[in-house]
């Protein structure tokens, strides 16, 4: 096979790995918008607490409703969606930090019955999909960037930056306790939004999972260093439970060539090669039938499947 067909492959691998990412505003990883059922806000902490509860020390964390006494911020009813009143900005002042910022509860500006519901909500549906297609679609973001489109758009947009997948847990079918735990996945860096923001020359940087608390405000401060110069934008440490997809985001980050050990890219095994250039001829050696056929001449009684069939 020629240099240049290789080369055509690879084009055509690429386009097709772009074409798996949603870069329009319908996609929550760009602009998130936290709806009445399925979100529940979290006010009053700091992501690199969380972060060490949760990832670090794998604890299992709890919501916490809003106490009687206190009235609902700026005049909103008891349940009204909290995320549109804004989030602060990214604390990075670590000289003191309040208890209620390291225990095992996130607190919500939501009434007892409200949190319940959004609670019952999620994690009937997170199950669900769970069960039926086999991933995890509920998160706990970490921290949100604020950013335009273009340096002439007024629409101000909010995309996660940390998101960790979350198990939601009730201990019995009538419980009304429930409780989230990290579910041991891999927390990967929004790729959308990196994706996007190359359109307007900023290197969104990869989120590595860090082994300290500290390199969360770390990862924050080298994004507010790439966006200093743009009007508006902000980093802000909102924290909110909702649903995202990943499913295409871990394909693309799968079919990205520089991951792949050098001589072992897509592009270069014998079946991508026959599905793109069906034309050329496969190279001696690489018939990869063979291990079909020798599959179809094993004893039945040699086959190991994974149920019984």
């Amino acid at each position: 096979m020629t240099e240049s067909t290789l080369s055509d492959i690879a084009k055509e691998l690429e386009q097709a790995r772009d074409r798996l990412l949603d870069l329009t505003m319908r996609n929550r990883m760009l602009n998130f918008r936290p709806t009445k059922l399925s979100t529940i806000r979290v006010v009053d902490e700091r992501p690199c607490e969380i972060y060490e509860r949760l990832v670090l020390k794998e604890h299992l964390m709890k919501f916490q409703a809003k106490p009687q006494e206190k009235r609902s911020p700026k005049g909103l009813s008891p349940g009204e969606p909290q995320g549109e009143q804004g989030d602060e900005s990214w604390n990075f002042d670590t000289s003191k930090i309040p208890k209620g910022h390291t225990d095992r509860f996130l607190q919500t500006e939501l009434t007892v019955s409200e949190l319940e519901r959004r609670l019952k909500s999620i994690y009937q549906r997170s199950f669900t999909v769970f069960e039926e297609q086999g991933h995890t679609v509920s998160f706990l973001s970490l921290g949100f960037l604020e950013w335009k489109e273009s340096p002439d758009s007024e629409a101000l947009r909010k995309a996660p930056l940390i998101l960790i997948p979350v198990e939601i847990e009730r201990k019995r079918v009538a419980a009304t306790t429930y409780t989230i735990k990290w579910t041991g996945e891999d927390i990967y860096t929004n790729v959308s939004l990196q994706s996007k923001l190359t359109e307007q020359g900023i290197s969104l940087p990869e989120f590595d999972m860090p082994e300290s608390k500290e390199a969360i405000d770390t990862y924050a401060k080298r994004i507010g260093n790439l966006i200093h110069r743009q009007k508006d934008w902000r980093i802000t440490q909102g924290i909110y439970l909702g649903f995202f997809s990943f499913t295409k985001s871990v394909m693309y980050r799968d079919l990205n060539p520089d991951s792949w050990p050098t001589g072992k890219q897509p592009a270069l095994h014998p079946l991508i090669r026959s599905l793109f250039a069906p034309e050329e001829k496969v190279a001696e050696g690489e018939d990869f039938f063979q291990d079909e056929r020798k599959i179809s001449q094993l004893s039945i009684r040699n086959q190991f499947l994974v149920m019984d069939a």
